[in-house]
């Protein structure tokens, strides 16, 4: 186990810098700044960065990053005082320098969106920010340009479906979603519509859209089955409507971790620890609950308290987890699941 490791904290980064290294871009919440620090996967140690220059970014959580080459370029956010950001940064790895980019930039400041590597750069869908919700998506480019996939519906909105009548033609718009990429189509699972009305048992989502990068058409995969409450959910054996989990694409099927949903009878949050999945190429045959092989690698992960916020980094043949916050508070927990071990289940 690592001597020093970050403090507990939520709404971090994960990314694998290469087969043997990983990243986590932490908030800071005592320092005010955004600390980088990396984890030696065969020492199982970690390093905190001392990045040099002036530019130092401020703390903030749920936002978006992708590697490019050497760099690591950061985009949005929610600082500590609650503002949203639009900044664009990049960390060099190797100078160990911050930058920050002044390039026109037309997304709303926003965060807690679902992203996922694209093209060399980063996909994003919906969020939260000033502006209220969105079901918007974007392209941030490696050359560090913006393009905008799909306008969706201008933000606002705390309903459950935006469509006036009949199914929906694309999620409504939610913060707290998960994606990944499937080939040239974009996943996108759950998510939550409202911070208002924290108890409707119809806040939160558990239905699975694609989005055609080539077509910008949407597809409903799997329909929300209106499931908030953790106690019916695991009656049905399903996956409760829920946002802030992770996800990823492994063997054909979308596996989905973590994350909140209502409380007992719909009431309050509840932090999950539980995994499923869904086969993209029969859908029709519903979800079924992973058993997660663990490997802890730095303080011991407790799913039975649940995990939100949590950040997350596929290398290899394993999903690595770090930190987020639990039904007990915030942790500093690095673990491992094993992807290959889900796919023997079926």
């Amino acid at each position: 186990m690592s001597h020093i490791a970050p403090e507990p904290s939520k709404g971090a980064a994960l990314l694998g810098l290469d087969p043997g290294t990983l990243l986590c871009l932490v908030p800071g919440f005592g320092s005010g700044v955004l600390e980088p620090w990396r984890y030696d996967l065969a020492s199982g140690r970690w390093s905190q960065d001392r990045p040099q220059g002036d530019c130092v970014p401020r703390s903030r959580r749920m936002f978006a990053s992708f590697v490019r080459g050497s760099e690591v370029v950061v985009f949005a956010g929610r600082h500590d005082d609650g503002r949203f950001s639009q900044d664009l940064l990049s960390y060099d790895t190797v100078a160990r320098r911050w930058r920050r980019h002044d390039v026109p930039v037309p997304v709303d400041a926003r965060y807690c969106f679902g992203a996922c590597g694209l093209d060399g750069g980063v996909a994003f869908f919906g969020g939260a920010g000033d502006g209220g919700l969105y079901n918007d998506v974007w392209l941030l480019g490696p050359e560090l340009t913006f393009e905008r996939l799909y306008a969706g519906l201008p933000p606002g909105g705390k309903g459950g479906q935006d469509s006036a009548e009949g199914a929906p033609a694309a999620p409504s718009r939610r913060y707290g979603a998960s994606m990944v990429a499937v080939g040239r189509k974009l996943a996108v699972f759950g998510g939550y519509t409202s911070r208002v009305d924290l108890n409707s048992l119809r806040r939160m989502f558990n239905d699975v859209w694609l989005f055609d990068v080539d077509s910008r058409s949407w597809e409903l995969l799997s329909p929300d089955l209106g499931v908030n409450d953790v106690d019916q959910a695991a009656r049905r054996g399903l996956p409760a409507g829920r946002y802030c989990a992770q996800a990823c694409e492994h063997g054909g099927r979308l596996h989905v971790f973590f994350g909140s949903t209502g409380g007992v009878n719909g009431f309050g949050l509840h932090m999950l620890g539980d995994s499923f999945r869904l086969d993209l190429a029969a859908p029709g045959r519903g979800w079924s609950q992973n058993a997660l092989r663990v490997e802890n690698l730095g303080g011991a992960a407790d799913l039975g308290a649940g995990l939100k916020f949590t950040s997350a980094a596929r290398v290899g043949h394993g999903m690595y987890f770090w930190g987020g916050e639990s039904n007990k508070g915030l942790t500093n927990a690095l673990f491992r699941v094993d992807l290959d071990g889900m796919a023997d289940q079926d």
